[in-house]
């Protein structure tokens, strides 16, 4: 499964967005992995002086999963975005959800090469900036 990545410009806010219609953990997996991947892909362009963070967000209403380069206060976000959109997911229990998603990000960014070259601080976080968890 290969992800189609979609650009779009609002408000000086570039957003690279896919959408992962296909069910199964292992899609699932794999479209978080690419995810993170693309997000990884654009750090270059990406980070300034202010970059702290790389910032997961899960949204489990609406299935989004989205990643930013933002600063310290996590209230100003770089240029490009990345969200990925799933149709569904197998589990009906949102916490199972946040859960599979915060892990998969944080088995893959631990053999990531190319994240490591970064001084970011990878976080996570399923409702509110401000209550983040280190991944």
């Amino acid at each position: 499964m290969t992800l189609v990545w979609q650009e779009s410009t609002n408000d000086g806010i570039t957003l690279i967005s896919a959408g992962c219609e296909q069910m199964g953990e292992n899609s699932h997996q794999q479209a978080v992995n690419q995810s993170v991947d693309k997000a990884i892909e654009l750090l270059p362009l990406n980070i300034d002086d202010d970059s702290m963070y790389i910032i997961f967000e899960w949204d489990v209403q609406q299935l989004l999963l989205s990643i930013a380069v933002t600063d310290e206060t996590k209230t100003k976000d770089a240029e490009r975005c990345v969200q990925c959109r799933f149709s569904r997911f197998d589990s009906s229990d949102m916490d199972d959800t946040t859960e599979d998603v915060r892990y998969w990000i944080r088995d893959y960014l631990t053999t990531c090469d190319a994240f490591m070259r970064f001084s970011l601080i990878a976080i996570f976080h399923s409702g509110d900036r401000q209550r983040v968890d280190l991944l």
